[in-house]
């Protein structure tokens, strides 16, 4: 499995999701091969559910062959095709446009039944209208139904918003999607509507950006997008019926200074809210959020990006009766109307999970008692505190060769703290960031030791939180303790989880560059197995990935793939990057790996964490 492979298999992903977002059937497929890469329901309903190679619709599974003149950014219409499915044929008008991506062709179909006649006189309005541009974002083509309209204008179908271009550079330089943005076009002598914009980045096989298809879709009438676009905020079938049976609430608000509500379920009961108050702005959502938790809201609001479904943060609101509530707000998605930006989001209660970790605690109780105690520690500067390190081994030689910091709390009351039940409110009391100074004291004193008594390549690992690379002085301040202390740079290894860096990728990108330019090595921690992990190693400049612990946990079940190992590491190893794995727990594990090309080892079965005097070196 190559790195083409990989990127084939992202933009697939991608690409599926982006045509749902089209409201008429439509497929995408390789004109070379026939090939489907996407289509979406209202396509599937059409011409069949299962359909894998769009050459085997047609009747004798005969490929539709395109002029040389079409298939150079070319667009035409066929009309009465028949399509065979297993329910019987039925008859189609449809249109290919064809855009050249290296030395093949990605075709773009949209079709309706021919007794609708989609294609004929004013029904072509509810057509999608499609451009595409290279990566200097000149046209390199239109498909037929927008020609027309340039045709009747007497000039080019244009969307009026003046940002246009530099959004389009950004999302190209990002290669981010951007769906369902509601703008106004010129349409027809000068008639101005709305429409429905759509913009998808296009790669070459190397995963490229080469240029950018822009789909629009027209709103009939300018009431008609008013109408729209409240449904959009207002209504979410999908979500429906999980918000009836679950505890989640979806809101809809602007983004700005107070984020006054546009739409909330009226679940908001739950924290003793009703939706008036937030319709008649009584209240606004900066109003219900815990004081000392807005700042880092803000922070996330700005690190928002459009088509991105998985950015989420975690933050305290109050409900009406005073009482704190740990939420999860999870982004859906944002809406534009002219200049204003509408974000919408599920919010999820997770009080409990964040406070009930302590046996025989209440709730209220263990947040207060997590919190007095975290106090106390910081009137004594923190000296509760103290770092461990684990042992990470050299595949080849079985040598400790490097470590990994890890934070450890006892505390004189209650022992030994999990690092799970007081980071994150560490992070809300604004403490993380003395916490995260006591790691980079004592790990990169310990690291200047070790280089300089017993290996003078030996490497320090050190954990990165979102906190932490979020504030603007970061690198500076990293930098400031390496001269403190005197240690090699290139000997510390910053370790980024995965999720962090793929749902944060604009601020990451900029902060890593930063550090790797300074001599710092970075690793991807936590790495999975999903795609979005796969392309993330060609967005960021990273020197290691570790791949999670849950893969060796899979080890000896039915789960466990060692295929999809042997490609991990060929592909990191293809872009230069090293490969370590953790939990290891057992020599059978161990042994099992000795067969692979995996760089470095680390897990329970080569050492647990421990403190600076009891690190031991030697071979494993």
């Amino acid at each position: 499995m190559g790195e083409e492979f990989i990127v084939k298999l992202l933009v697939k992903k991608q690409l599926r999701e982006f045509v749902e977002f089209i409201k008429f059937p439509m497929i995408i497929y390789s004109y070379e091969t026939g090939k489907l890469i996407a289509s979406n329901q209202l396509a599937k309903e059409l011409i069949g559910e299962n359909v894998t190679n769009v050459n085997k619709i047609w009747e004798g599974g005969v490929k539709q062959r395109f002029s040389a003149e079409l298939l150079e950014n070319g667009s035409g219409i066929y009309f009465r095709k028949y399509v065979y499915r297993k329910e019987g044929k039925i008859e189609i008008d449809i249109e290919f446009s064809s855009i050249p991506i290296g030395e093949r062709h990605m075709i773009i179909g949209i079709f309706e039944q021919s007794y609708k006649q989609p294609f004929f006189k004013d029904l072509t309005i509810q057509l999608p209208r499609i451009k595409w541009k290279n990566k200097k974002l000149d046209v390199l083509g239109v498909n037929t139904v927008l020609t027309q309209d340039m045709e009747i204008a007497k000039e080019d179908f244009y969307v009026w918003n003046k940002s246009e271009m530099s959004s389009e550079i950004k999302l190209l330089k990002e290669k981010k999607v951007q769906t369902d943005v509601i703008q106004p076009v010129v349409w027809k002598k000068n008639q101005r509507r709305f429409a429905k914009v759509n913009r998808f980045p296009l790669t070459n096989k190397n995963g490229t950006a080469v240029g950018m298809l822009i789909i629009y879709q027209i709103i009939l009438e300018k009431e008609e997008y008013h109408q729209l676009f409240n449904s959009t905020l207002r209504v979410n079938n999908i979500l429906s019926e999980a918000i009836g049976q679950s505890n989640m609430i979806v809101v809809s608000r602007q983004e700005n200074d107070t984020m006054p509500v546009e739409y909330i379920s009226s679940n908001i009961s739950r924290l003793g809210y009703h939706v008036h108050e937030f319709y008649s702005g009584e209240v606004t959502w900066i109003d219900i959020i815990y004081k000392e938790d807005r700042e880092a809201f803000f922070k996330w609001i700005k690190q928002g990006s459009y088509g991105n479904k998985f950015l989420h943060q975690e933050y305290r609101i109050l409900k009406k009766n005073g009482e704190i509530a740990w939420i999860r707000d999870e982004m859906l998605g944002i809406t534009i109307c002219g200049d204003i930006s509408y974000r919408q989001s599920i919010i999820k209660d997770i009080t409990e999970e964040k406070l009930s970790r302590f046996e025989g605690v209440t709730i209220d109780d263990s947040k207060k008692e997590i919190e007095e105690l975290l106090r106390k520690a910081e009137a004594k500067e923190y000296i509760e505190f103290d770092v461990y390190y684990q042992p990470i081994v050299e595949s080849g030689t079985k040598k400790v060769i490097a470590a990994e910091s890890l934070l450890r709390w006892k505390n004189p009351e209650k022992g030994f703290i999990n690092p799970v039940e007081f980071i994150s409110v560490s992070e809300y009391l604004g403490m993380i960031g003395a916490l995260g100074d006591v790691v980079f004291r004592e790990a990169f004193t310990m690291c200047r030791t070790i280089n300089k008594h017993i290996d003078s390549e030996f490497k320090m690992h050190i954990n990165l939180s979102t906190i932490q690379l979020t504030q603007p002085d970061i690198v500076e301040h990293i930098c400031k303790f390496a001269r403190e202390t005197r240690v090699k740079k290139s000997n510390i290894v910053f370790e980024v989880k995965e999720s962090l860096a793929i749902e944060d990728m604009r601020v990451m990108q900029k902060v890593l560059i930063k550090l790797k330019q300074q001599g710092f090595f970075l690793l991807l921690d936590d790495f999975g197995i999903g795609k979005s992990s796969l392309g993330t190693l060609t967005e960021l400049p990273f020197d290691y990935i570790k791949i999670d612990k849950s893969f060796m946990k899979a080890y000896e079940t039915e789960q466990f793939n060692p295929n999809l190992l042997t490609a991990i590491v060929d592909l990191a190893h293809s872009l230069k990057i090293k490969v370590i794995i953790s939990g290891i727990e057992t020599k059978q594990q161990k042994e099992f790996l000795l067969m692979s090309d995996i760089d470095e080892y680390q897990g329970y079965y080569f050492g647990y964490p421990v403190e600076k005097d009891k690190f031991t070196f030697g071979e494993c």
